[in-house]
């Protein structure tokens, strides 16, 4: 068995803003992102690569976040960081208004290759 991963979306790369930045008592941050067009919705388990454009403290590149919900008519989407111990300590310090880039989502699938 091999991991495939899909890239469900094809057209790459969309921009979002952070609306939301919610930590709760020892659990990893929440954000919610709008998205100026969402271009493929995501099914339950798929993850996303941000990149935070602009945000203090954060080394450049993209963080693998999984999606917590399906996003509504608003082009809302609620994710959580994927285990990064590294970047978890900083996200507290990402602002509301911050812009972000997305690729994915991606389907993380078990495929028999052979």
């Amino acid at each position: 068995m091999k991991l495939v991963l899909r890239n469900l979306n094809k057209n790459r790369t969309e921009i979002g803003i952070i609306i939301a930045n919610k930590s709760s008592l020892g659990e990893t941050n929440q954000f919610t992102i709008k998205l100026e067009n969402l271009k493929q919705v995501p099914n339950k388990g798929d993850f996303y690569l941000i990149s935070f454009r602009g945000a203090a403290g954060i080394k450049r590149g993209f963080y693998r976040f999984r999606s917590n919900n399906i996003p509504d008519e608003n082009n809302l989407l609620n994710l959580s960081i994927e285990d990064n111990r590294e970047l978890k300590h900083k996200l507290d310090k990402v602002s509301v208004g911050t812009k972000v880039r997305i690729k994915g989502p991606f389907n993380a699938s078990l495929k028999e290759v052979g």
